[in-house]
């Protein structure tokens, strides 16, 4: 069966495309899928800093797409998550693929895996291909800025011919409106005009105690006080629902019992 293409793009930067690629992967490696990660970035290569695995690299989506070398050489195997892994990105934006080179470089990959994440700057070269992903997945964060962006960029995707088009809600608050000032979901995702994939807390967000700065590091691949983090169930739904799964968004998220519909509606 050949691999699922998703792609994950942004309407600007600063988003957490890039982490929500790889707790994505992460979590879909979890439920025994084959995944492969593709750094598309043509500024500046992230997900190998990510997974922690920088050291590791000797060859990048340049020399793939290029055939200096063949998909074994250029594919990584990070510590985190069995069954995943990664082909980094270019270090300098001349050195990035056009389109087609990229998915002609794909195309022998796809029966070696279930999902292939392409993290990649919703630019023209990328959206020309949009038409070979099957899915394309705009993460913003709650503000008006970042949801216009994620507008913009659905617009783009679907006049380029582009499939299934959804929004990943990053960093989207499960405090009670009351406190935080958020707008609930269904407000958002009406800003954005681009159907709702899932909702990603905050990292470390808690009732009592002011979230952490964990955003650059990978969540699903942390020990310790983060193990039962609401953004990992956040994760792990939304891999659940691209695996086949009837999961609804919400699911195993404790202490919301009382405040879902205010959250959503």
């Amino acid at each position: 069966m050949s691999a699922k293409r998703i792609l994950m793009t942004a309407g600007r930067g600063g988003v957490g495309t890039g982490f929500c690629t790889v707790n994505l992967g992460l979590a879909l490696s979890r439920l025994g899928q084959r995944v492969l990660l593709v750094d598309g970035g043509v500024v500046c290569r992230s997900l190998d800093a990510i997974l922690s695995c920088s050291e590791e690299v000797v060859y990048d989506l340049s020399d793939l797409c290029a055939g200096r070398v063949g998909a074994k050489e250029a594919c990584l195997t990070p510590a985190q998550g069995e069954g995943l892994m990664l082909i980094p990105g270019v270090f300098s934006p001349t050195d990035a693929p056009k389109a087609d080179a990229l998915h002609r470089a794909l195309d022998p990959l796809a029966d070696d895996f279930d999902f292939i994440l392409v993290d990649a700057p919703a630019l023209p070269e990328v959206i020309a291909g949009a038409r070979r992903y099957d899915l394309c997945c705009i993460v913003s964060d709650p503000s008006a800025a970042a949801l216009r962006g994620a507008e913009r960029v659905g617009v783009t995707l679907c006049e380029a011919g582009a499939g299934a088009t959804r929004l990943l809600l990053n960093r989207f608050s499960l405090l009670h409106p009351a406190e935080t000032g958020q707008a609930n979901a269904r407000t958002l995702v009406d800003a954005a005009h681009t159907q709702l994939l899932g909702i990603i807390p905050p990292v470390g967000e808690d009732e009592f105690l002011p979230p952490p700065h964990m955003e650059d590091y990978p969540l699903l691949g942390t020990k310790g006080p983060h193990k039962r983090d609401r953004a990992k169930t956040a994760f792990l739904n939304i891999a659940k629902r691209l695996a086949g799964e009837d999961v609804p968004l919400l699911a195993g998220m404790r202490g919301l019992r009382f405040r879902r519909r205010a959250l959503l509606y």
